[in-house]
């Protein structure tokens, strides 16, 4: 388990390395299925940012618990555990992301 956690966490730092302006429309769900008026008013720079900060975030959090939690906690617990904080997570950039789109 702490392998894979490990493996998790430096995905989502690579991918806030990897993410920019001109993938944005391929990599951000979301925001490629927005017609082209739409994306307009969008704030990808201000986005992006906020999107690039959460991952390196996420990423570190998983390697810390994937460090320390697997050695206090049976696998299962720790799997059950960074589900629920992934899901969390998530639900957590879905509600902080609103804010980059303008409504007319």
């Amino acid at each position: 388990m702490m392998y894979v956690l490990l493996a998790i966490g430096v995905v989502f730092i690579a991918l806030a390395f990897i993410l920019t302006e001109n993938n944005a429309k391929y990599l951000l769900a979301g925001y490629n299925t927005l017609s082209t008026e739409e994306q307009k008013k969008v704030d990808i720079k201000g986005l992006i940012v906020h999107c690039k900060r959460f991952f390196v975030f996420l990423g570190i959090i998983l390697i810390l618990i994937g460090l320390t939690v697997n050695y206090y906690l049976p696998e299962n617990y720790a799997g059950l555990i960074v589900s629920i904080y992934i899901v969390v997570a998530c639900i957590y950039l879905v509600i902080t992301s609103r804010k980059f789109y303008k409504k007319d």
